[in-house]
């Protein structure tokens, strides 16, 4: 099993959640998901969600502020989508035909 360091902001005011050192520095955006679209496929929100002393913001994802979409789903299963391969703002459903190929196979 190879390691891989993972570098974390010292606040939160990057488009980004952390930064791992894979052949070069890459900025990673992570996601959880446990609501499932009726299609069954897990739906990913992409949109961030945040507020302040001036009031809520509603930040759409852009796909050029991360180099990885890193999705974590309630049964466990793992994606790891090349940012720029993200189209959507706001929400994804990761169906086989779009992001299979990103799902990682990995040990409990």
């Amino acid at each position: 099993m190879r390691t891989i360091p993972v570098l974390l902001p010292l606040n939160d005011t990057q488009k980004y959640d952390l930064v791992i050192d894979d052949d070069g520095l890459k900025r990673v955006s992570v996601k959880t998901s446990s609501s499932k679209a009726p299609s069954g496929n897990y739906r990913v929100e992409l949109k961030n969600c945040g507020g302040g002393s001036r009031g809520s913001v509603i930040r759409p994802f852009d796909n050029t502020a991360s180099d990885i979409l890193f999705v974590y789903t309630l049964s466990k299963e793992i994606y790891i989508i090349p940012s720029i391969d993200i189209k959507a703002v706001s929400q994804i459903t990761l169906n086989p035909e779009l992001y299979g190929k990103y799902k990682v196979d990995a040990k409990d």
